[in-house]
Parts: structure tokens; sequence; C-alpha cells
């Protein structure tokens, strides 16, 4: 019965420690936003609060009752995570971080199991601190882990005094705003983008670290964010030299509240102390402030566009550039792409990029998997 007793244990701090990492994932390992902020606060009280009352409770029953209500909860509890994460759009990523964390839980359930069978001492309420240590010392390890990471980043990008970067946001179309703007600046620079699931400040942190080459001309980032204040952390790490935002929406407003501060974040972006142009979708709303000096810096887009032509072949449109009309074509579906599309154009003419290159280029934009991607089978 001991060693029953000790694996239902076991299973109820794995279970907790499940639902706290899967969460802390969510809001970039902020347990501030995971309290305070979070966007579905009853799953705290069926999920974390009500679970941990009943297993304290469990310490007061006498046993052998209160040996099987232990079991009985763990047995439960696993059942009702197991079903809550299936249900999730976005579900705990074994990252190195995650793993760190449960390793370092084993080892503190080990040791704590091992103490209390020496001292003879009962481990039902005991069984809940290996929890706090595992997730103060992973806490603490982490940070002294991400100042070093930050400035070899730091270091990496003063070194690449030359390195132009561009920073791309917006509710909706940000990925595919980074991906046209790579294809096409490739026609006369070196370009790297960060991956499509890099869009955090610990995520390009590590991305310029990993996978930033010397040799790379535009470095080309994405930023996302789930609370006011996130952009502008990217924003003054990199300092880029040209900021896109995209179109602006009520996308995650679960997490914003409301779509003011969506706005207010995404033009964080604009908190580059080098920052010579930003390029902003022309019917977004607007914050309620903005530095005269900045707005001078502002683009819209797209300001002149005719002819859009959209059907399962592709799509094609002409662009107003510096007093003339030229036409585009390419093989990316739906008409909303027109737009993202021509905030990457505006800056390939800011940075110099001949008009018939990008007209190239733009034929041989392949659709983005996932992003409105034409599938064909048996001729169909």
């Amino acid at each position: 019965m001991l060693l029953v007793d000790m694996l239902a244990q076991w299973v109820f701090v794995g279970c907790v420690a499940f639902y706290i990492a899967t969460n802390l994932q969510w809001y970039n390992y902020s347990l501030k936003r995971v309290v305070f902020m979070h966007h579905k606060y009853m799953w705290h009280i069926y999920y974390f609060v009500t679970p941990l009352i009943v297993y304290i409770g469990i310490f007061f029953i006498p046993h052998p009752v209160g040996d099987y209500v232990l079991i009985g909860l763990s047995a439960i509890y696993a059942v009702m995570i197991l079903v809550w994460h299936l249900k999730l759009d976005k579900k705990l990523n074994a990252t190195k971080r995650i793993v760190r964390f449960f390793v370092v839980l084993f080892i503190f359930m080990v040791f704590n199991e091992t103490l209390c069978y020496n001292l003879g001492v009962e481990s039902t309420l005991l069984d809940l601190m290996p929890l706090v240590f595992a997730f103060i010392t992973s806490r603490i390890y982490e940070r002294v882990l991400l100042n070093r990471f930050i400035a070899l980043a730091n270091e990496k990008l003063e070194v690449m005094s030359r390195l132009l970067i561009i920073c791309v946001t917006g509710s909706y179309g940000k990925t595919s705003i980074k991906n046209f703007l790579e294809q096409i600046l490739k026609e006369k620079y070196r370009v790297y983008a960060t991956p499509r699931s890099v869009n955090t400040h610990t995520g390009i942190v590590a991305d310029i670290n990993t996978n930033l080459e010397y040799i790379t001309e535009i470095y080309i980032a994405e930023a996302g964010a789930r609370c006011k204040g996130d952009i502008a952390l990217i924003s003054q790490f990199l300092n880029p030299h040209y900021s896109v935002i995209g179109e602006i929406g009520e996308q995650h407003i679960e997490y914003f509240k409301t779509l003011d501060n969506i706005v207010e974040t995404k033009f964080e972006l604009l908190e580059s102390s080098r920052l010579k142009k930003a390029f902003v979708f022309k019917d977004n709303p607007k914050p309620s402030h903005i530095e005269p000096s900045t707005m001078k810096k502002i683009q819209y887009f797209p300001e002149n566009v005719r002819n859009i032509e959209a059907n399962l072949d592709g799509t094609s449109f002409e662009l107003f550039i510096k007093d003339e009309w030229y036409r585009f074509e390419t093989m990316v579906l739906g008409r909303f792409n027109v737009v993202n599309l021509s905030a990457a154009i505006y800056v390939g003419v800011e940075l110099g990029l001949r008009i018939e290159d990008m007209q190239k280029a733009t034929k041989r934009i392949e659709p983005i998997p996932h992003r409105l991607h034409k599938i064909e089978a048996n001729e169909k």
C-alpha cells in the first residue's frame, strides 16, 4: 500500500507541475501573467486550486480511508488534466527549458521520498515541496542562463555593426509579410528571417546566438505579444532600423482585453533608437499618442493599388511607386495578400531594389503552407 500511495502522490504532483508548466509557457514564463492576466481564470479553480485543497485535506483523514481517497483523487485528477490537455489548441511544447524543469522536479521528489523514509515522516504534504523547490531552482537557473544569452546576443549584434534589422508585427499577416520580405530582399542581400515559431524576446535571443550567420546583411524578426510591453522589449533589444506593422485587429483579445491595448502594444515596435522608417497598414487604428518625430518616419501601405485580380491560379495587381504604376504577379493566393506583398515591396524600394527584380521575385514567391495554400490531388 505504501508503494501505491507514493505513486498516487507522484501522479498528483506531476499533474500539478504539468498544468503549471503549460500555463507558464503560454505566458512567456511570467508567473505574474499566469496569476493576474490569465484569459480563463476558472481553469485555475478547476485544475489547480480545488485539487490542491482536496489533496491537503487528505492529510487530516485517518488511514486507511485517506489512502483510498488519495488514490481516487490522483486518478480523477490525471484524467482531468489529460482531457484538458487534449482539448487545448496550443499544447505544451517539450522545450529544453520544460525538460530541465521536470528533471529537477524528479530529482527533488526522489530526494524528498528518501529523506521522509529515513526520518519516518509522513510525506503527503511534504510531497508538494519538491514542486516549490523545482520551480524556484529552475527560475534562478533560467534567469542566469537568459542573462548570459542576452549578453552573447548583444555582443554578436555589436560585431555585426553593418547588419540591417527589420521587425514585423501585426494581428494578421505578420508571418506572411516576414516571408515575403525574405524572398524579395534576397534578390540583392544576404537575408535571414526568424523561423515560423520564433516571435518572443527569449526566442529571438536564442535564434541570434544559434542561427544568425555573421555574413548576414539583413535580419528579419517577427514580434509577437500576449501582453503590453512584450513588443517594446523586443524593439528595445533589437533596435530595428525598419519596422512593419501589418493589419491590427481583435486577435488574442482574451489576453489584451481591449482593442486599444492591442494597438498600443503593436505600435511599441516603433520604440527603436535607430528607427529610420516604419511601414504601417493604412486602415489600422491609431494609438492615443505618437511622437511627432516618429510620425514623420511612417509610410502607410498600400498607398495606391488598383486592378487586383485574385483566383486559384494566383494574384496580380498594380502598385503606385515613385510616380508610376507597376504590375506585380504572384502564385500567392488571396486578395488580402496584396496588402502583405505591398508592404514587402515598399521596404524593397526603400532598400534600393530595382522594380524589375522585385517583379521577378514576386512571381517566384511560393504560397506559404497553412496560409491559404492550394493543394492539388487526383487532378482536383
